[in-house]
């Protein structure tokens, strides 16, 4: 039995992003939200491996309230239980302050056996968020990864990097942070989207 905790965002959906016909500039405020989807392939590997040895899915996003949209869709996904932290006095978390949200909740309703989450956003693209969680709680981090197999209590990654191909075998609690070529995100039922509303 495996505790997995996967971090999701909501982010702009690029392609529905224009500029502004008065000013040349881009409005991001009107633009359309959705689920990141590198953080849909952090979700499926989670469960995917739930289903295999057993365990509970927990995700967590942080922002804006708008959010509860993108958890419905991931508790209707397959995700056990669903958070969300939000500020209102806060316009747009950076991921500094997104890696510490995330340690204060590991360490308030964990432990948790592994973090997964997308290598990075749509929108931003930073690919800071799960190094910085794993500094802050002291756990390996391992990047790039486009396979994932547990052994007990550890797990053996396969990561992607410009020459070829690296396996890893780390011990759990580990950060793990996936590629889009792990898997392919399963689509909810029209039953489970009714169940998670």
């Amino acid at each position: 039995m495996v505790n997995i905790l996967v971090t999701i965002k909501q982010c702009v959906d690029v392609d529905s992003v224009r500029p502004d016909r008065s000013t040349g500039l881009i409005a991001l405020q009107n633009s359309q939200k959705k689920f990141n989807d590198f953080d849909k392939n952090a979700l499926e590997e989670a469960i995917r491996i739930r289903e295999k040895v057993g365990g509970k899915v927990t995700v967590l996003s942080v922002g804006e309230p708008t959010v509860k949209e993108v958890l419905k869709e991931a508790l209707s996904i397959g995700a056990d239980e669903a958070f969300y932290v939000s500020d209102p006095a806060v316009k747009e978390f950076d991921s500094r302050a997104v890696a510490l949200v995330v340690s204060r909740f590991y360490r308030k309703a964990g432990p948790f056996d592994l973090i997964l989450m997308g290598d990075g956003s749509v929108d931003h693209y930073s690919m800071q968020v799960g190094p910085r969680v794993a500094e802050l709680l002291g756990l390996p981090d391992v990047t790039y990864v486009r396979k994932l197999e547990m052994k007990g209590s550890s797990v053996l990654v396969e990561r992607d990097f410009e020459d070829g191909y690296y396996v890893t075998e780390v011990r759990l609690p580990a950060v793990i942070t996936v590629a889009q070529e792990i898997n392919q995100p399963r689509l909810p039922t029209l039953r489970s989207i009714l169940s998670a509303s």
